[in-house]
This record gives structure tokens, sequence and C-alpha cells, in this order.
């Protein structure tokens, strides 16, 4: 079970969008399992085998290069028991026999791994993964999700299973995203980003938007952190190229204490903040110095007469 539940997470979140429904499958393994001590070890094993990355990751931020830190790894299984929780208080015996208790509790389980606290860092959320297979259907995703994992009995599975097979169908055939040529993404080997002088950051920003042009694309999304803080003389700078590649360029730069993404080309910039940023190395309100953060505020932009949904750093992490 444990290991099923490790190759669910390992897989489903690999990076490959046709995998991501395997992530779903801990949903099963979880109901399924025999013993509270068992289904608490398949949360962790399915949150713990794909955020192992996390420890590099942090030791990285916090600038250790000793390779991975006791901090890291201190993260890393923290953020997975932390995300454990939910899933070994809503597990209940009486829920192998009734339907209702098992559809109340994996709906219970569902809205506390989405809603803050727990929502605001619960990444490999299942029921994402499961989204992926009812695509544009919103709450109903959620809605089919729990009643495919959790409704279906020892005798009535295959009607359940057949069910679920014509809903994925149905709203694969309804709902074809197609790729926008116009946006693409430039990556960047520019090393470290802070503690850098104003004469290395316009060679940054002038050979950064050399890529942009090199782009065949309208709107071209540079990397986070890229232009630095975002001043007027920054926002200058990155206009004045902005205009003359006759490009629209996203890129990633600070402000005001608010981490996110300037947006330049033609007309006046405009700066966009991150709703979410990584707590505790970015978002910690009980330090006086923290990025902050924008969580009321929507994450979609109209950029040049086309609806844009932002997601910087984190935030793609719990989407």
């Amino acid at each position: 079970m444990w290991l099923g539940a490790a190759a669910s997470g390992l897989l489903g979140w690999s990076g490959r969008l046709e995998w991501l429904p395997l992530g779903a499958l801990v949903l099963v393994l979880w109901r399924l399992s025999r013993t509270r001590l068992e289904a608490v070890g398949v949360a962790g094993a399915y949150y713990a085998a794909p955020s192992v990355g996390w420890m590099r990751a942090t030791s990285t931020f916090l600038g250790s290069d000793a390779g991975d830190s006791a901090t890291a790894i201190f993260v890393w299984l923290g953020a997975a028991a932390l995300l454990t929780l939910p899933w070994a208080l809503l597990w209940s015996k009486r829920a192998k026999r009734s339907a209702k208790s098992r559809l109340a509790r994996g709906a219970a389980l569902g809205l506390l791994l989405m809603l803050p606290p727990f929502g605001l860092v619960s990444w490999c959320n299942p029921w994402v993964a499961g989204a992926a297979m009812l695509p544009g259907l919103g709450l109903t995703g959620f809605v089919l999700v729990t009643l495919c994992a959790f409704a279906p009995g020892a005798r009535s599975w295959p009607g359940w299973a057949a069910l679920g097979l014509i809903v994925v169908t149905v709203a694969c055939t309804r709902y074809e995203p197609s790729v926008d040529v116009e946006w693409t993404g430039s990556s960047t080997r520019y090393g470290r980003l802070s503690d850098v002088d104003a004469e290395t950051r316009y060679e940054r920003a002038v050979a950064a938007v050399g890529m942009a042009e090199r782009a065949d694309a309208r709107f071209v999304l540079l990397p986070e952190g890229l232009a630095g803080p975002w001043t007027k003389s920054t926002a200058a700078l990155w206009s004045r190229e902005g205009a003359e590649s006759d490009r629209v360029l996203l890129v990633g730069a600070l402000r005001d204490r608010r981490n996110g993404l300037a947006i330049v080309g033609k007309g006046a910039p405009r700066f966009w903040a991150q709703r979410l940023p990584a707590p505790m190395g970015m978002w910690a309100p009980w330090r006086r110095e923290h990025v902050q953060s924008e969580l009321t505020r929507s994450s979609v932009l109209e950029i040049e007469g086309r609806r844009v949904a932002m997601l910087v750093c984190f935030e793609q992490f719990v989407s």
C-alpha cells in the first residue's frame, strides 16, 4: 500500500500531463487502508515521494552549497507530515462499511486540502490530479472525483467505473485546450540574482531582451527575479527595450516587499504581485522583513485583450 502510494505521487507528479491522473489513485488506497497506521503511511508516502526535490531546492534557497542540509531534510519531512495530518484524523474503520461515511470523509478531506490553512501549502493535491481527467468542469470535477473515489462498494464498483469512463470521455471531447503559439518562455543561466551591481543588471536586461527578440512569439515570459528591484529606472529600461523589440515582456521582479511579474511593451509598464509567496522562506508575517501576500486578489489579469491566469513560483506547486 505504501509503495503504491509513493508510486502514485511520484509518477502522477512527474511533470507529464498524461500521467497526472495517477495521482488520484492515492484516494482509493487511503479508503482501502485496513488500519489508521496504514492510512497514515499511504498519505505520508504519497507526499514524501514526489516532493523529495524539496531538499535540494531548500538548500539552494537558503544559500547552502553543501548539498542537502539538516534544515532542508526537516522542511521536506515536516511538510509531508503536516499534509498527512488531515488524512490521519479523517480515516475511520466505519467508512469501509458505509458509503455515506466514506463520501462525507472524502469530501471533508478534499475541502481541508483546498482551503486555508492547509490549502496554502497543499501541493500534489490528488483532487487536482483527478481533475486532469475532467478538464473545464470546475467544482463539478471535484464532486465527480470524490464520488468515483469513495462511493463505489465491493459490488457497485464496475458500474461506477463505467460511469466514470463515460464522463471522462465526454469531458475530454468537449474541452480541448489549444496551445497559443504567440506565447513562449525563455530560460536564462545567470546564476546568483541577489547582490548584483547595476551594470550587471543592465547587461542581463539587454541580453534577455535579445533572447526575446529571437523568440518567434509576441508574448515572452522571463524568469522569476530576473529584473531585480522594480524601480523607476528599472521600469524605464525594460519599457524601452520591450517597446523596441515589439514584444510584450513578462519578467520577474520585486517591488515594495512584493514578488511578482512586471509587464512591459507598448504603453505604461505594470507590476502584478504574486498572491502566495512560499511560506516561511518568503511569506513570514512574524518577521519584520518578508514578502507580502495578496491572497484576496484574483489571479486572472487582462493583457492585450487576453485573460491570463498568473501563477508565480510556489503558486504553480499548489495549483
